[in-house]
Parts: C-alpha cells; sequence; structure tokens
C-alpha cells in the first residue's frame, strides 16, 4: 500500500487509487506516489513550440504542476500521469506533443508493445506523445490519419502506420505518462491495465 498525493484532483482519482489498495494523502512530503490529473492543453512552450490554433491551456496550472514535478524528482518520489498529467510528465522529461491529432476522442484500443495485449480504453484526448530519449515507449494505438505540430504536419497515415504513444515510461524520473483514463468507472479493462502498469514499474515500492 502506497500513499498517493493526487494533483489538481476529483472524486474519481481518489477513488481509483482506492481501488487499487492504496491511500491517499494531502501532504506531499509523505506521499509514496504523486499523480498529475487530466484536463485542459498544456502551454506548447514548455517543450519549445509555438501552440497551433485550437489549443487552449492554463498557464498558472501549468507552473504550479511544473514546480510540484521538480518537488517530486528532488525527492525521488515516483509520478503518475493521466492525459494532460501524462503529456505535461512527457514534455518535462524532454518529450514533445502532437499538438492535435484526429479520430481519438472516441474509446479505442490499445497495444502494450511487449506482450501485444489489447486493452479497451477511454479516450478524451486530441494531443499524443512524442516520447523523448529517455523514455521507453510502452504501448501504442493505430488510430490518428492526421498529426499537426508547430512546424510538421503528417496526413493520410495509414492506422497500421500510425503508431499513436498512449503510455510512456521514464526510467530515470520513475514517471508513468498514461494517454487514457483510468479513472473513469465505465472502462474496466483501462483501469485493469493501469493497475498492471503500476506493478510492472513497481511503483510507489521503492
Amino acid at each position: 500500500m502506497a500513499l498517493v498525493y493526487v494533483v489538481n484532483g476529483s472524486s474519481m482519482e481518489y477513488a481509483l487509487f482506492h481501488k487499487l489498495g492504496h491511500t491517499n494523502t494531502n501532504d506531499l512530503s509523505k506521499a509514496d506516489i504523486v499523480c498529475f490529473t487530466g484536463g485542459e492543453d498544456i502551454n506548447p512552450d514548455i517543450y519549445g513550440e509555438k501552440p497551433i490554433p485550437g489549443i487552449r491551456f492554463n498557464q498558472l496550472r501549468d507552473e504550479y504542476e511544473i514546480e510540484i514535478y521538480h518537488d517530486c524528482v528532488a525527492r525521488n518520489i515516483d509520478m503518475v500521469g493521466i492525459c494532460r498529467g501524462g503529456q505535461l510528465l512527457n514534455a518535462l522529461n524532454g518529450g514533445t506533443l502532437w499538438q492535435h491529432v484526429n479520430n481519438h476522442t472516441q474509446y479505442h484500443y490499445l497495444t502494450d508493445v511487449d506482450t501485444d495485449d489489447l486493452y479497451w480504453v477511454s479516450s478524451t484526448h486530441h494531443q499524443q506523445f512524442r516520447h523523448g530519449p529517455n523514455g521507453e515507449v510502452i504501448a501504442i494505438a493505430r488510430m490518428s490519419t492526421i498529426k499537426h505540430a508547430e512546424l510538421e504536419t503528417l496526413a493520410n497515415i495509414q492506422p497500421k502506420d500510425a503508431l499513436d504513444e498512449e503510455v510512456v515510461w521514464y526510467p530515470e524520473t520513475r514517471c508513468l505518462c498514461f494517454q487514457p483514463h483510468p479513472e473513469y468507472g465505465d472502462n474496466p479493462q483501462g483501469t485493469e491495465y493501469f493497475a498492471k502498469l503500476m506493478i510492472r514499474f513497481q511503483i510507489g515500492e521503492k
């Protein structure tokens, strides 16, 4: 059992970690795991780009959560990021994002790249991980046919070549970036897969 500090969370995230056998804490200094949650886009300036049309970010939230990230690194606390939270952790670990991809605001399958297992997961995001040099791609989807960044567009991608990054792991900072929403009660496979990854990477167990 680990102590989990949820950043800008809701009752769904608290219920998720309770279901997984953990206990929530309001004291960051006591946390074994810090969870960064979903929400609006992050500022592309974090990963060195200007926003394309349609990007909406919360500068104050970005700044607040970046401070927490650095505090976690200093304290050697494991981190997980859900949707927006995963995008933030990915960017802070040297990754970037496709600022907009199509076909991802719907439930879909992802594939674990090590086991080839399929999981039916939620999807409310329109952005996508582009992992950094120290990141390991753990799961992919094959959904998008168009991807946009500030200075780059890929169009007419065939689904077999889409290779949308859904889960990325950063072992050096122990950050798990998880694009779907495991806290959604109507998505048991997404919750199951999230729980398996927590165990696989021994998050909160050191």
